[in-house]
């Protein structure tokens, strides 16, 4: 019988023919986190069974799960994109069959996909129509999203066929971006900078620079992790600008911000009396609050200002050099963080008088999309008051994941049947990672009740010798301390033991 399924997998992984440019790779091309991940996610799969493919856009693992011929696509940086089950042409909804039957009658359907998708659900079919390979997509209700899509080996997809394109702020822009416009891009400004989702569910970050002068143009295209795709240039004569301006189609002007007379009185006329002599100034609102950005050419430090809808003062940020913070807040992360990377530095000063340092952390590991930071925040005499700590998932972390789960290849089936109720009789030696939702109440009780400022990292679930037991890992704000909590299984408190 195996081999008669091992026959069947050949045949449908060789009927399926690489697309959009894929092309076939060795398992050991791929990055150990992102195999850790899909076999932790599919922990019965046999890693000899699975194909793995490689495009512009990320991984595809082909496998058979269920019976069923299954693609599972990922980024590069191992985030799910979307899994096609292969189904049979009469499986699609009536609406999808009929629409092929009527607009492609001479055309053959080679493949059928049902589409498991967070953003479009659905279905794919593949057609051969005059010697070519197309597209449909439809939605999970049979009607038709996107056709006549040829499949291509060019990685490029032209801006009209985004199905998505959103414009967002510079700041939600990974670090690695940040830091590749500071460096290659000094004299250029950020007009505009759009997220955007073409029709295969892949993430673009589109970004619009133009220097001082406004006549040289420049838009970059980069995935959702920060890698450079695509890079265009234009040169614009003065008298085009000027044409473009009552232009609503021109998409590449500066956005000026918005003026003062859309401001509250109240409101500049408090910033025009704490600040005289500024540069750059502009007024713009982020939700009901109003914003103003400038300069003070006397420090050389960039500001902003924050009123409330109303115009009343909120609070004034100056933008700290990261490279040039105090001795003791650099020590303080040089020590509890070491390898960490500085992201940003703000000194803050609110309207209820609190004032404070806060430094936003991030480590290089760190394989989060979109990217998290650590907040530091310190007094005005450089010591630490708060922390709030991101959580952040490392590729030392799946490693760690795949070792637990190699001990134990039926974990995630054992789990499931369990539904959290435990058989004492039971006798399996391993350890299980959990979320701490999945704790007893009682558990979470005695946490609140006893260690007030300690924050939860870890959860697992342990066997030894037949018993069950919960251990809970608690890391207090502002200190490396770390304590293991031991709980039986019905959440009952054992013991405590301090790590250093």
């Amino acid at each position: 019988m195996k081999k008669l399924i091992f026959i069947f997998s050949t045949f449908i992984f060789i009927s399926i023919l690489p697309m959009y440019g894929q092309n076939q790779i060795n398992a050991d091309e791929l990055p150990q986190y992102l195999k850790t991940d899909f076999f932790r996610k599919f922990p019965t799969i046999n890693p000899d069974d699975v194909k793995w493919y490689k495009s512009d856009d990320g991984y595809e693992a082909r496998f058979i799960f269920q019976n069923t011929a299954t693609n599972y696509v990922m980024t590069y940086a191992g985030k799910w994109i979307r899994t096609e089950s292969k189904i049979n042409e009469t499986d699609l909804p009536r609406i999808s069959q009929e629409y092929i039957k009527n607009n492609y009658p001479n055309a053959t359907i080679k493949e059928v996909y049902m589409v498991q998708s967070d953003v479009y659900p659905g279905y794919k079919v593949i057609l051969i129509d005059n010697q070519k390979e197309l597209i449909i997509n439809f939605d999970k209700s049979g009607n038709l999203l996107t056709e006549d899509k040829t499949i291509t080996t060019e990685s490029e997809i032209p801006e009209s066929e985004y199905v998505k394109k959103i414009s967002i702020l510079p700041d939600y822009l990974p670090s690695n971006i940040k830091e590749y416009l500071g460096l290659s891009y000094k004299n250029y400004y950020v007009s505009k900078v759009y997220w955007a989702k073409d029709n295969f569910n892949v993430d673009y970050y589109i970004i619009e620079l133009t220097n001082d002068k406004g006549d040289n143009l420049v838009e970059l295209e980069f995935d959702f992790y920060g890698n450079l795709l695509s890079q265009t240039q234009e040169t614009i004569e003065p008298k085009e600008i000027v044409t473009k301006k009552d232009k609503k189609s021109d998409s590449k002007k500066i956005t000026p911000g918005i003026p003062e007379t859309m401001v509250p009185k109240n409101a500049i006329d408090y910033f025009k009396k704490k600040e005289k002599r500024v540069e750059q100034v502009k007024w713009d609102t982020i939700n009901k609050n109003y914003v103003v950005s400038y300069v003070n050419p006397l420090r050389n430090l960039k500001y902003q200002m924050e009123f409330d809808e109303k115009g009343n003062w909120l609070k004034t940020t100056t933008f700290l050099d990261p490279k040039s913070l105090n001795p003791m807040i650099t020590r303080f992360i040089n020590d509890n963080y070491p390898g960490y990377i500085i992201n940003s530095a703000e000194n803050i000063v609110t309207h209820d008088k609190k004032k404070y340092i806060l430094v936003e952390i991030y480590s290089p590991e760190w394989i989060n999309d979109p990217m998290v930071y650590h907040q530091l925040f310190f007094s005005l005499s450089y010591r630490l008051e708060k922390e709030i700590l991101a959580d952040g998932v490392s590729k030392y972390d799946f490693l760690e994941m795949q070792k637990k789960a190699q001990s134990l290849t039926k974990t995630k089936e054992y789990l499931e049947q369990l539904n959290h109720t435990l058989d004492e009789d039971d006798v399996i030696y391993y350890s299980q990672n959990i979320s701490p939702k999945s704790l007893p109440g009682n558990v979470i009780k005695y946490v609140n009740e006893n260690y007030s400022g300690w924050l939860l990292k870890e959860a697992m679930l342990i066997v030894e010798e037949g018993q069950y037991f919960y251990n809970i890992y608690l890391k207090k704000e502002g200190w490396p301390d770390r304590i293991k909590l031991i709980f039986d299984f019905k959440g009952d408190f054992i013991s405590e033991e301090k790590i250093k």
